[in-house]
C-alpha cells in the first residue's frame, strides 16, 4: 500500500482530490509491463523502502506541529477579503509541504517551486475577472519557459511571459476569481536537481504576486506605487 500523505500536498484539504492516488492505481493494475515486485526490491536496494523515523517532538511547543499542519493542508490560511484595488500577495513562511522550498532572501522573498512540479498557489481575493502577475525572481536553467503554464483551479489559462527589473520576469494572465472562496492556482513548472551543493529539485522561484481587478486596470488613483512595480 502506498498513502498519498495529506501534509505533502499544499492545499489538499481546501481541494480535496483523488486523481493523483488513482492515477497511479490504475497504471500499476493496467500498464503493461509493470512489476510490483521489482519496482520494491530495487527500492529496497538503494535504501529508500520504509525508511520514514518519526524525529524528536519534545524540541517542538506543544500544538507546534498540529497547527503548522493546519497551515499545511490549507485549513488554517489568510483571511479571505473581496479584491476591490490593486494589491500585492506577498511571500510568507508557512510550510506547503512538498509544492514549495522554503521562503530564501531578505529585502526580496522568494520561494522555490518543488520538488513538486505542480504547486499551488492561494489568492485570498474574492471578485469576478483580475488581472495578475507572478513575480519569478529566477529559474531553474534546466527548466525552459515553453513548458511553464498555469492552470486556475484545474482549468488552463492564457499565460505570456514579460521581462521585468532587476532580472526578473513575470507570468501575466487575466483571471476568474472565486465569487464566495478562495481561488486556486496551479503552477505547472518541471523540476530540476541543481547542480554542485544544492542538489533540491527546483523549478521556478516565485516573489510577490500582484493582482488587481480589472475593471480598475486604469485608475490610477491611489495605487501609483504598485503601478511602479509592474512590468507593463
Amino acid at each position: 500500500m502506498h498513502k498519498f500523505a495529506a501534509g505533502h500536498r499544499y492545499l489538499s484539504y481546501l481541494r480535496p482530490n483523488s486523481d493523483e492516488p488513482r492515477e497511479l492505481l490504475r497504471h500499476l493494475t493496467h500498464a503493461p509491463g509493470v512489476d510490483i515486485g521489482a519496482m520494491v526490491g530495487k527500492s529496497k536496494a538503494n535504501g529508500q523502502f520504509m525508511i520514514f523515523e518519526y524525529g524528536d517532538y519534545s524540541s517542538h511547543p506543544e500544538g507546534f506541529l498540529f497547527a503548522e499542519n493546519l497551515k499545511r493542508k490549507g485549513i488554517s490560511r489568510a483571511p479571505l477579503r473581496p479584491l476591490h484595488e490593486p494589491a500585492v500577495i506577498a511571500q510568507t513562511d508557512e510550510p506547503r509541504g512538498l509544492d514549495w522550498h522554503d521562503v530564501e532572501g531578505s529585502a526580496r522573498r522568494y520561494r522555490w517551486s518543488g520538488p513538486n512540479p505542480r504547486p499551488k498557489i492561494l489568492i485570498p481575493y474574492t471578485g469576478r475577472r483580475a488581472h495578475i502577475a507572478i513575480e519569478v525572481v529566477h529559474g531553474n536553467p534546466a527548466l525552459r519557459l515553453e513548458d511553464v503554464s498555469l492552470r486556475v483551479e484545474d482549468s488552463p489559462v492564457a499565460c505570456k511571459v514579460e521581462t521585468g527589473r532587476a532580472g526578473a520576469f513575470y507570468l501575466i494572465a487575466d483571471i476568474w476569481l472565486q465569487r464566495d472562496d478562495y481561488t486556486v492556482l496551479t503552477l505547472h513548472a518541471p523540476t530540476f536537481c541543481g547542480q554542485g551543493e544544492d542538489r533540491r529539485k527546483r523549478g521556478l522561484a516565485v516573489g510577490e504576486i500582484l493582482i488587481e481587478p480589472i475593471k480598475s486596470r486604469w485608475r490610477a488613483i491611489g495605487w501609483s506605487s504598485i503601478r511602479e512595480r509592474l512590468p507593463f
